[in-house]
């Protein structure tokens, strides 16, 4: 896990209606940031993200996110189903939308994301139904800063509300989900523990390159 919590204590900041569509919640100032590409806001075409690194986020806490993202990446491919890998393989060779890229100051083995162009990372956070618009199945990883056991405890809940489910989980569970199905975080089961989650993304803007007038999409 990063090791002094910089991601969380710099919210991003985000529009309003997007904040009043997946408000993020911990009980206390928010503790809640997005990392990788990202569509401009008043431009067309998608930024690396990198720019963070001027503004003081530490390149070892950017590299350790990426890290967990293609975790989660190798998970997509293990679990997802033909279907779903040839959609998103295909667009890649398409279109060369960018994924998250590693820090300038990271290892030579280091490289790109091969799918997600980023993620949201939150420490104690939960938060309020909502939909994202993404390409893709997501995932959504929890973690503690400990060594895991097979009996952990729950710490958490994924929950679709829409059809009624709650999915548990423990300390690194990978949870791969349709992000057009609303959904949500739960709260800490328990008070005292803390709760890193990571949610891996492609934003559909993103593969889209953010620009309507491009006639190769």
């Amino acid at each position: 896990m990063p090791s002094n919590e910089f991601v969380c204590s710099h919210p991003a900041t985000i529009s309003s209606a997007r904040f009043q569509q997946a408000s993020v919640h911990d009980g206390q100032p928010a503790r809640y940031f997005c990392v990788g590409s990202q569509p401009s806001r008043a431009e067309r075409g998608v930024k690396c993200g990198l720019y963070k690194l001027k503004y003081g986020f530490p390149s070892s806490d950017w590299d350790t996110v990426l890290n967990l993202l293609q975790r989660a990446e190798y998970a997509f491919d293990m679990f997802a189903s033909t279907d779903m890998i040839r959609h998103i393989v295909e667009a890649k060779k398409r279109v060369p939308f960018l994924t998250m890229a590693p820090s300038p100051y990271s290892s030579s083995n280091q490289h790109s994301a091969r799918y997600y162009n980023g993620a949201g990372f939150g420490v104690n956070v939960f938060l309020r139904c909502h939909v994202d618009n993404d390409f893709t199945m997501s995932i959504v990883q929890v973690h503690m800063d400990r060594c895991y056991q097979d009996d952990d405890p729950i710490v958490c809940y994924f929950c679709f509300p829409r059809i009624g489910c709650a999915v548990a989980l423990r300390p690194g569970d990978i949870l791969m989900f349709n992000p057009q199905e609303p959904h949500c975080i739960s709260s800490r089961c328990n008070s005292d523990d803390q709760v890193y989650c990571i949610s891996c993304y492609l934003k559909t803007r993103v593969v889209g390159l953010n620009d309507n007038s491009n006639l190769t999409i």
